[in-house]
């Protein structure tokens, strides 16, 4: 273990030292807030999460630590959606030494509330339509975890994604 104390503005020295120490991630403290306030995770780790290209790493303070038989990444869930930084998260996981990486699980949410146009609410092939958005979109990570040599598996699930996730 190293330790450094660097005066910067918290987000820039982080980075800053992840750069100097040749990190490939950074762990981040996420606060749990009430109200407003928790739907964001904090000034810090959200300015660290958009500045760095590094993988990110957020834990609650909440989190008990891993069992020592096994490995931290043993299973891993990967959020997943159509988007660039979905993609790169797929790819980190991917990415990830075997033996971290034992279970990996694509995870794609169809979320009739907020991936639709209010107009569309009330059709009634909405949600066969997302859900079947979400599957293609499953099945493409799928392929590229087969590209790459790795098991892995996949979920779709509906709902709000925060509930289903973590459910």
């Amino acid at each position: 273990a190293q330790q450094r104390t660097v005066f910067a503005e918290p987000a820039s020295g982080i980075i800053d030292v992840a750069g100097e120490a040749e990190c490939r991630s950074i762990v981040l403290a996420s606060h749990r807030a009430e109200g407003v306030e928790k739907l964001l995770l904090g000034r810090t780790t959200n300015a660290v999460l958009r500045a760095t290209p590094l993988p990110v790493l957020t834990i609650g303070s909440d989190v008990r630590s891993v069992d020592g038989g096994r490995r931290c990444f043993e299973r891993v869930l990967v959020a997943i959606d159509d988007s660039e930084s979905s993609k790169a998260a797929r790819d980190a996981a991917l990415g990830l030494p075997a033996e971290d990486r034992r279970t990996l699980i694509f995870c794609c949410v169809a979320d009739v509330d907020h991936d639709s146009d209010p107009g569309d609410r009330d059709d009634p092939t909405l949600g066969n339509r997302l859900t079947a958005r979400a599957e293609t979109i499953a099945e493409r990570a799928l392929a590229s975890a087969r590209a790459h040599g790795v098991a892995a598996e996949s979920r779709v699930l509906e709902g709000n994604p925060s509930d289903a996730l973590i459910a």
